[in-house]
């Protein structure tokens, strides 16, 4: 584990691929983690000001260098490809009155930006996590705009791209250069692991005292680490890929439920399911899903996982049909 100090440009640079890992957050950032990025970038373009971007976390694969999985910082990264679609949308519309470079010239100049921090040989620069993935791909590294988002996450990440949209219209376009230079030239300290077991724990670590994961989060994180602590490496990526598909609806679902959130649902499932009943407790690992998971033989976990599951997935398909529906309880139902 050899940090590297590098700038974004580097950082993004050539045929890497970026990925979101399952395990992860999906994006969460919102205006004001916005503007704090814009006012951060606006500052380091005045002076001597230099941009710190912090630290990631990430994963490389021995089979294929070129892929790499981001376990801390993928907020942030995910924050600076769409603050660049948004970028070269706005000078695009430039292009067609005004000269972008004084060397090369515009169409060129703005291929080199879609190449560093978008797509490279037609591979996107980053993969978002598996449930937002296509709709990432879609809006933010073809540009396309005909897909509605079907996730709470997915919202964000259009409004992210309008957000800045506006901002830098509204910007002359030198500043909107020196913008763009300031984030080019950006430090961050990457930290590399090769070891997926040593990654997804490290993950839970840094989430744990860094911005407060949600519940469904940490329920995410901690069955993954399970899975690949208890499971083959081969077997291990086929159950992931399940328990990714079961969240992937549990995530669109949760978009059609209004008036309470997934931690609700969540906590209200664990006390109708668990063995402690009303005193489950989701933070008190003597009194929720952990303890039971542990009572569980070291080869009855991940099935005790997959039936956890699947009976989620279904309290949530429940609750959005109670929802629904014209129940005759609905006048004494508090949401």
């Amino acid at each position: 584990m050899t940090p590297k100090k590098e700038n974004i440009k580097e950082f993004f640079q050539g045929e890497k691929q970026y990925s979101i890992p399952v395990y992860q957050r999906a994006y969460s950032w919102e205006e004001g983690n916005w503007k704090v990025f814009l006012e951060d970038l606006q500052e380091a373009t005045k002076g001597d000001n230099h941009y710190f971007f912090g630290n990631v976390l990430l994963e490389k694969s021995k089979e294929d260098t070129l892929k790499i999985d981001i376990i801390d910082g993928q907020q942030r990264i995910s924050t600076i490809v769409i603050f660049s679609r948004a970028l070269v949308n706005v000078l695009e519309s430039r292009a067609k009155k005004e000269r972008l470079d004084t060397e090369i010239e515009n169409e060129k100049f703005l291929e080199y930006i879609k190449d560093d921090y978008l797509s490279f040989r037609s591979k996107a620069k980053l993969k978002a996590v598996e449930y937002d993935r296509d709709y990432f791909e879609n809006l933010i590294i073809k540009n396309e705009t005909t897909h509605e988002p079907q996730t709470p996450s997915q919202e964000r990440i259009k409004k992210a791209k309008e957000f800045f949209e506006k901002a830098l219209d509204k910007e002359n376009t030198e500043v909107i250069l020196k913008m763009f230079k300031a984030m080019q030239n950006a430090e961050i300290l990457s930290i590399p692991f090769t070891n997926k077991k040593d990654s997804v724990l490290m993950f839970e670590l840094q989430n744990n005292r860094g911005k407060a994961l949600t519940d469904m989060e940490k329920l995410k994180s901690y069955f993954a680490y399970q899975i690949y602590t208890y499971c083959s490496k081969e077997e291990s990526e086929q159950k992931l890929n399940e328990i990714t598909n079961i969240f992937k609806e549990i995530y669109r679902i949760i978009n059609d439920i209004k008036k309470i959130d997934e931690d609700d649902i969540l906590r209200y499932f664990n006390i109708s399911k668990s063995m402690f009943g009303f005193n489950y407790r989701e933070n008190d690992e003597k009194l929720n899903y952990k303890k039971e998971l542990k009572g569980q033989e070291d080869e009855n976990k991940t099935a005790w996982i997959e039936n956890y599951m699947k009976e989620l997935k279904e309290a949530f398909v429940d609750f959005k049909e109670f929802q629904r529906n014209e129940s005759i309880y609905k006048d004494i139902y508090p949401y």
